[in-house]
C-alpha cells in the first residue's frame, strides 16, 4: 500500500532532529526535505497601520489605517473595500467574499464585501454590537458582545437569515469550516461544535483546554493556544478525538496559530520586541521556522496552501507581509488494488469513523448515489467484491471501530456472506432496490431521513448506464445535501419519478449534455418538479462535451454556489470508476472538489480549469498508483498550482 504526503521542494536532508524558535523535536529518522520561504511585502505603508492580514486562495484582506484592503494574487489588483463613513475592521475571507465589522451606524455591524461585484451587503445590523465575523462558503458566523451570544447566517438556498447560535457563554472563542462551528469557552475551557449546514444541535464537550486564547479549525484539526504559565499551541483531531502538543518550548510563548491541512503555525516570541513565525507539519515533522528578518517582528500569520500572510512590525513602521514556500501540498494514495486504494484514501482522510458506507468494487451502479449518503454520515466508503471481503477492506474497517456498516445493493451486489460477517461485530443496514434506478432512489430517500426533510429538496441527476458524470457530481451533491438519481438516457425510470415526487424535489440539477441524458428526460424531469413547486429554474443543466469537461462543470457551479472549495481538489482516471468512488467521498467530508483525467496524459480540459485557479487550489490528491495516473500527469498537474 502506498500512502504519501509529498513536499515539492528544491533542497532533500536527512534530519533526525529539528530546532524550532529554541524548542527541539526528535523527527523520525527519514528523508525530509528543507523548506524555502519567499518573503515578499503585501502592502507598506509609512504613514497607515496595516495588520490583520488573512489569505484565503487568491484573496489577501487586511487593515488599512481605518478601512480594508484586499488584494487578488492572481491579478495583482488591490481595492480598499468602499468607505462606509465607519471603521472596518476584523477581516475575514472565504473565495470572493470578505466579512469584517463596520461602526458606521454608531454601533459594529457584520458586513460583507464581494470581489466579483466590488459591491458591499449587510450580514447583521442591529443596535446590539456584532462583532469578530467568521466566514466559510455560505456560512456568516459573529459575537454579539451586547448579549455575549454567538451568532450565525447562511447564505445557501437552504440557509437561515439570522439564528442564535449560542447563550449564556459571556467568553468564547470560535471558527466555521466545511458547514461546522467550534466554540469554545475561555472560562471553562470546554469545546462544543455543531453543524450549520444543515443547522443542528451542539455536541457534548468534545475537549477542555488549559486556559484557551484564539483557535482555528481546518477540516477535522483545530489549534488552539493555550497558557498554563506561557503559551502554546496544541491540535486537536476531532475525529479521533485526541490532542497533541504543537509549539511548546518553555523560553518563548507560541500564540496565535492558524491551521491549513496539516501545516499549522504560529508566532512566538521571548521579549516584547521581537516574534517569529513558526511551522509545523502534523505528524511531528516540523518542517522550517519562516523567519526572515530578527531584526523584527513577525506576528498573527494566516496561511492557505504554501502561502502566509502575517503582519511585520519595527518601531516605526507595520506593514502586510506574504512568505510563499517551495513546497506545493500533494498526496497520493494507493495500493495493490482497487479495495486497498479505498482503504487507503480512508486512511488517509479519515482516523476513525461512527459508519462506513460499503460497495462492490467490481460494478458501479449502485454506488455512484452513494458519495451524498457517505457526506451525511461523514463516513469513509469502502469497496469489496460482490461474494467475499477483501483483507484491506476488512482491515481498515477494523481500524476505524465503526458503530455501523452500510451495505448498498442487494444481495447479488454484495453477499448474504459478507453481509453476516460483519453482522457479527457491526450494526448493518443494507439499502437496495430491484435495479440500479431503485436502489438511487431508496439511497436518496435514506439520506433525506438522515439529513432532514426540509434540507433535501434539490437533487443531481446523472446517467445509470455510466459512471465519469456520476462520479464527478458526487462531492458537490453532498456538500449540498442532495441526492445523486440515477436516469436513463431516454426516460426518468418510475422509482426515481415516485422519489422526486414524494420527496418534494423543488430544484434539480441535470449532469451531462443532451447526447448523455436527453431533453426528453429533462423535461419529464422538469414536469415533476413543477407539479411539487418548483423554485428557480427547475432543471439547470451542467455539462462539456467530454467527461473531463463536464466534470470541470461540475466543480464550476459548486464553487459558484459555495456548496465547495478548492482547499483540496482531488483527481482521478477518468476510464474507470473503483478509486473515484473513496477519493470522491473522502473529497465531500471535506466540501472539496473532483476533478478526472487521462491516465498517462493531463486532460486539456482538466488543466484549463487548473489554469483558471492556479492560486485558489491550496493542495491536491492523487488517487490511484503511478501506474494509474502516471508522474507525468502529476507534474503537469502540480506546475499549474501556483
Amino acid at each position: 500500500m502506498e500512502t504519501r504526503h509529498v513536499f515539492r521542494a528544491t533542497v532533500v536532508t536527512l534530519l533526525a532532529a529539528m530546532l524550532v524558535g529554541g524548542s527541539a523535536f526528535a523527527a523520525p529518522a527519514v528523508i525530509l526535505p528543507t523548506v524555502d520561504w519567499t518573503p515578499a511585502i503585501l502592502s507598506a505603508n509609512s504613514t497607515a497601520a496595516e495588520d490583520t492580514a488573512v489569505i484565503d486562495g487568491n484573496l489577501v484582506a487586511w487593515e488599512y489605517d481605518s478601512g480594508i484592503r484586499v488584494k487578488n494574487l492572481a491579478t495583482g489588483i488591490v481595492r480598499t473595500i468602499p468607505d462606509s463613513g465607519g471603521s472596518q475592521e476584523e477581516p475575514d475571507v472565504s473565495g470572493d467574499r470578505v466579512v469584517y465589522q463596520d461602526n458606521a451606524s454608531g454601533n459594529w455591524d457584520i458586513k460583507m464585501y464581494h470581489w466579483s461585484t466590488n459591491n458591499v451587503t449587510a450580514v447583521r445590523a442591529t443596535a446590539a454590537a456584532e462583532e469578530f465575523p467568521r466566514i466559510d462558503g455560505n456560512v456568516v458566523i459573529w459575537w454579539d458582545s451586547t448579549n455575549d451570544d454567538l451568532w450565525g447566517r447562511s447564505y445557501d438556498m437552504a440557509g437561515f437569515v439570522a439564528e442564535q447560535l449560542s447563550a449564556g457563554y459571556p467568553s468564547v472563542i470560535y471558527d466555521v469550516d466545511n458547514g461546522r462551528v467550534a466554540m469554545i469557552s475561555t472560562v471553562s475551557g470546554s469545546m462544543w461544535m455543531r453543524s450549520v449546514a444543515p443547522l443542528g444541535e451542539w455536541t457534548a464537550t468534545l475537549h477542555t483546554f488549559s486556559n484557551p486564547d484564539r483557535m482555528q479549525m481546518h477540516g477535522d484539526r483545530i489549534v488552539v493556544e493555550t497558557s498554563d504559565g506561557e503559551a502554546d499551541v496544541v491540535v486537536y483531531d476531532v475525529a479521533a478525538d485526541t490532542m497533541s502538543n504543537v509549539a511548546a518550548s518553555a523560553a518563548a510563548d507560541e500564540e496565535a496559530p492558524a491551521v491549513f491541512d496539516r501545516g499549522i503555525t504560529w508566532f512566538e516570541q521571548e521579549g516584547v520586541e521581537d516574534a517569529d513565525i513558526g511551522y509545523q507539519w502534523v505528524g511531528g515533522i516540523i518542517v522550517s521556522t519562516p523567519s526572515f528578518n530578527d531584526g523584527e517582528s513577525d506576528r498573527y500569520p494566516s496561511i492557505y496552501g504554501h502561502r502566509i500572510a502575517y503582519q511585520r512590525s519595527d518601531d516605526t513602521d507595520q506593514d502586510v507581509m506574504l512568505a510563499t514556500s517551495d513546497t506545493k501540498l500533494e498526496g497520493r494514495n494507493s495500493g495493490t488494488d482497487r479495495y486497498g486504494t479505498a482503504a487507503a484514501i480512508s486512511s488517509a482522510y479519515f482516523t476513525d469513523a461512527t459508519d462506513v458506507v460499503l460497495c462492490n468494487g467490481r460494478n458501479f451502479p449502485d454506488a455512484l448515489s452513494a458519495a451524498p449518503l457517505a457526506k451525511a454520515l461523514n463516513a469513509p466508503l469502502l469497496l469489496t467484491g460482490p461474494t467475499s471481503l477483501p483483507s484491506s477492506t476488512l482491515t481498515e474497517i477494523t481500524r476505524l471501530t465503526p458503530v455501523k456498516v452500510w451495505v448498498i445493493g442487494g444481495s447479488d451486489v454484495v453477499s448474504d456472506a459478507i453481509y453476516n460477517q460483519l453482522d457479527a461485530t457491526y450494526n448493518i443496514e443494507r439499502i437496495a432496490g430491484n435495479d440500479r434506478y431503485a436502489t438511487s432512489a431508496a439511497v436518496a430517500r435514506r439520506l433525506e431521513d438522515i439529513v432532514g426533510d426540509d434540507e433535501v429538496f434539490r437533487a443531481f441527476f446523472a446517467r445509470g448506464d455510466a459512471f465519469p458524470d456520476a462520479l464527478a457530481v458526487g462531492p458537490v451533491a453532498g456538500a449540498a445535501n442532495g441526492p445523486v438519481m440515477l436516469v436513463k438516457t431516454g426516460s426518468v425510470p418510475a422509482a426515481i419519478a415516485a422519489a422526486v415526487d414524494d420527496m418534494d424535489i423543488t430544484i434539480g440539477y441535470v449532469i451531462g449534455g443532451s447526447d448523455v441524458v436527453s431533453d426528453a428526460t429533462d423535461n419529464q424531469l422538469r414536469t415533476l418538479i413543477t407539479a411539487n413547486g418548483a423554485i428557480g429554474t427547475i432543471t439547470e443543466r451542467w455539462s462539456g462535451d467530454n467527461r473531463y469537461e463536464t466534470a470541470t462543470a461540475v466543480a464550476e457551479k459548486g464553487l459558484a454556489n459555495r456548496w465547495i472549495d478548492l482547499d483540496d481538489v482531488g483527481f482521478a482516471i477518468g476510464t474507470n470508476f473503483p478509486d473515484a468512488l473513496g477519493g470522491g467521498a473522502a473529497l465531500g467530508h471535506y466540501g472539496s472538489a473532483l476533478l478526472l483525467t487521462k491516465g498517462t496524459t493531463l486532460s486539456p480540459d482538466t488543466a484549463a480549469f487548473l489554469d483558471s485557479h492556479r492560486y485558489q487550489i491550496g493542495r491536491c490528491d492523487f488517487f490511484g498508483g503511478t501506474d494509474v495516473l502516471t508522474p507525468a500527469v502529476d507534474d503537469a498537474i502540480m506546475a499549474r498550482i501556483y
